[in-house]
């Protein structure tokens, strides 16, 4: 958990230094169930993290994440355009499978532990798609990098 922690502490500590520099943008949240949620950076959100939540303080209301919950953290600055983008069908994990597609653009994946260690690396050509077996890693937590766009997966 105090990896995980870290991680995402240096994530937000980044984003927030990428925010104060900015007049304005979004920051979006994605969680595990797909659901997003966009905040608009103009109003000036307070965002913490304890041990098991990240919250977002507006001046009207209070948005709670559970951290576990959270796969995506994304900055997009005042002119719209995010600072790494992929389509969302590109990674897709179903139980021990991760199936990756790349439609118009060849993918570039990286699959680490949470300390950061490779354990796989590949290309998956434009037009193609690969599947891959996480079935013989151990119960936790892994981070998928997809063209510079990293996704939170967890191995029960």
């Amino acid at each position: 958990m105090q990896h995980i922690k870290s991680l995402l502490t240096g994530s937000f500590l980044l984003i927030a230094v990428m925010m104060s520099a900015a007049v304005g943008g979004t920051l979006t949240v994605t969680t595990l169930d797909g659901n997003k949620q966009a905040i608009d950076l103009t109003a000036k959100p307070v965002i913490t993290m304890n041990e098991s939540e990240l919250v977002i303080k507006l001046t009207d209301s209070e948005l709670r994440f559970n951290i576990q919950q959270v796969v995506d953290f994304r900055y997009s600055d005042i002119t719209g355009a995010n600072v790494a983008t992929i389509a969302p069908q590109a990674m897709q994990q179903r139980g021990d499978q991760l199936r990756f597609t790349a439609d118009n653009a060849a993918l570039k994946v990286r699959i680490a532990n949470i300390t950061g260690i490779v354990l796989d690396s590949f290309e998956v050509p434009a037009g193609s798609t690969e599947s891959v077996s996480i079935g013989n890693f151990t119960s936790g937590i892994y981070l998928v990098t997809v063209n510079g766009v990293t996704y939170k997966i967890i191995k029960p």
